[in-house]
């Protein structure tokens, strides 16, 4: 049996490379601190004795922006350069991608059975998407929360049951055109799809 080849998408979005320069000026990075890859971010530290990546990244990887890696920079920036001492480290969602048509992603990854009472994370910039951050993430933004299918059998057989396997849990619903374009569910089986359909 031939051996599958892994596939690595670099994003060369305009959108995308933008976002990144955005903490390049801001925060004085390069891309070497910015720019992550799927594999990375879906990774569960909560036990520090045993690291889990709950997307393997196998056979298909992806750039992205590890959100988690900028929020300690941008807490500094906003306490040396901006004099907010009382400044808290924001929250934000483990990865982001924008695709060529300017179509952003934002990324949980949950190695964890999932509640009903799950939350998504907040992320708004103004300088990067204008002044009705709300308006903007109507139309360009969608959330999808990767949740470990392992946790989580209901889920998987639900995203099975969905067309294209996109899952939008009832709990989850109302955020569909208040905050985000869409919402949905996956587990890491369904999120290489994801990347082998992400248009960079």
């Amino acid at each position: 049996m031939a051996k599958i080849k892994p596939v690595y998408k670099t994003i060369r979005s305009k959108f995308f490379v933008d976002f990144c320069d955005i903490f390049k000026s801001l925060l004085s990075l390069n891309d070497k601190d910015i720019i992550s890859n799927m594999c990375d971010a879906s990774l569960d530290d909560s036990n520090k004795e045993s690291l889990v990546y709950l997307y393997d990244g196998k056979y298909n990887n992806m750039d992205t922006v590890k959100l988690d890696d900028m929020t300690l920079p941008f807490l500094h920036y906003m306490k040396n350069e901006r004099r907010l001492k009382y400044f808290e480290q924001p929250k934000a969602v483990d990865a982001i991608c924008v695709n060529r048509n300017n179509e952003w992603f934002l990324i949980e990854f949950k190695n964890c059975p999932i509640y009903k009472n799950t939350t998504l994370s907040s992320f708004s910039r103004k300088n990067v998407f204008g002044d009705d951050v709300t308006e903007f993430a109507r139309t360009h933004f969608t959330y999808i929360a990767v949740v470990s299918r392992e946790k989580n059998p209901d889920e998987f057989r639900r995203i099975h049951e969905c067309p294209n396997n996109r899952y939008t849990p009832p709990y989850l619903s109302k955020y569909v055109g208040y905050y985000f374009k869409d919402v949905y569910m996956l587990t890491e089986n369904e999120f290489s799809k994801f990347i082998s359909d992400f248009k960079n």
